[in-house]
C-alpha cells in the first residue's frame, strides 16, 4: 500500500499551508468556541467565508457518488424506509403471523431498545412472540385441566 501523496494532493497541501500563512496571523489563531470578543467573532466569520470560496470548508464529496446533495438524500430516503418499517410493516405482518397487536409490538420494541439497545431492538419481536404462545399454551393446558375438573365434579 503506498501512503505517498499524489501530485494533485501534494500541490493542494501546499496552497493550504501558503493559505493559512497568510490568512491566519500567529496572533489570531483562535477557534470558535474560544472567541472572547467581537473583533475575534468578526475575524472568524470573515476567515470562514474565505475557506468557502476555496471550497475547502466542508468536506468533498465527488459527483460521481451522487455529490453533496447525494447525502441529504440518502439521509430522508434512510428515515422514510425506516420509518414505515418500524411503525407499519413490522406491526402488521407479527399481527398477521402471530396475532401480535402492533402496540404490543412497539411497546416491547421500545422497552428492550432501552434495556439493551439494538440487540434487544432485534430480539423483542421473536421474545414477544414466544411470549405469546408460552402464555397461551399455559392458559389452554389451565383451562383444559380446569374443565376436566369441572366434569369430575359433576
Amino acid at each position: 500500500m503506498d501512503f505517498r501523496f499524489t501530485p494533485e494532493q501534494e500541490a493542494l497541501r501546499q496552497q493550504l499551508r501558503e493559505f493559512f500563512k497568510r490568512e491566519l496571523p500567529e496572533d489570531e489563531q483562535v477557534g470558535e468556541d474560544e472567541v472572547s470578543s467581537d473583533e475575534q467573532w468578526q475575524f472568524v466569520r470573515r476567515f470562514q467565508k474565505k475557506l468557502a470560496r476555496r471550497g475547502w470548508l466542508v468536506p468533498h464529496w465527488p459527483k460521481q457518488y451522487g455529490g453533496a446533495d447525494m447525502g441529504i438524500f440518502t439521509i430522508i430516503v434512510y428515515i422514510t424506509v425506516q420509518t414505515v418499517d418500524g411503525n407499519i410493516l413490522v406491526p402488521l405482518i407479527a399481527k398477521k403471523t402471530v396475532d401480535l397487536a402492533p402496540a404490543m409490538v412497539l411497546g416491547m420494541q421500545l422497552v428492550m431498545g432501552v434495556l439493551f439497545g439494538i440487540l434487544g431492538l432485534a430480539l423483542a419481536d421473536p421474545l414477544l412472540a414466544m411470549l405469546k404462545v408460552a402464555l397461551e399454551r399455559r392458559s389452554a393446558k389451565y383451562d383444559a385441566e380446569a374443565a376436566a375438573i369441572h366434569t369430575a365434579e359433576a
